[in-house]
């Protein structure tokens, strides 16, 4: 059975962003410290940051004493999700330049677009500085 992921990027980069955001605000964070902390691989982490850098999520402190901090601590998980996986979609018929030939006459179809708009727009008010109260309470 399929299942409805969201990559090891995305995963990842929350992560790190969550981490972040746990941080004091002008505190630097480095990839040695976050690949540690989360045991992520550090050449992931700075291919991630990579990105987030040019993105505005965050700012990047080069030379000794460098890193990473967290530029706006109210980016949505929506947002986070959109830039690192921009055709995540509950089922190939939602992803941008799909074609389903069935999609007129299929009644799931419009279903599952419902739902995906609505999984986003949870997702928009759903913001890095109100997740880092929650860590430690998602015990299985």
């Amino acid at each position: 059975m399929n299942t409805i992921l969201i990559n090891r990027k995305v995963d990842y980069a929350i992560r790190c962003l969550v981490y972040l955001a746990k941080q004091k605000p002008a505190q630097i964070v480095t990839t040695a410290e976050l690949s540690r902390r989360l045991r992520i691989s550090r050449p992931f982490i700075a291919k991630i940051f990579q990105l987030l850098v040019r993105q505005g999520i965050v700012e990047g402190e080069k030379g000794k004493g460098g890193g990473f901090r967290l530029k706006n601590r109210q980016v949505s998980l929506a947002k986070i999700i959109r830039l690192l996986d921009p055709n995540l979609a509950l089922n190939k018929c939602l992803k941008k330049g799909f074609h389903c030939f069935m999609r007129e006459e299929c009644p799931v179809h419009y279903i599952l677009c419902s739902m995906q708009r609505e999984l986003f727009q949870r997702l928009d008010k759903i913001q890095l500085s109100g997740l880092t109260n929650k860590i430690g309470r998602n015990k299985r």
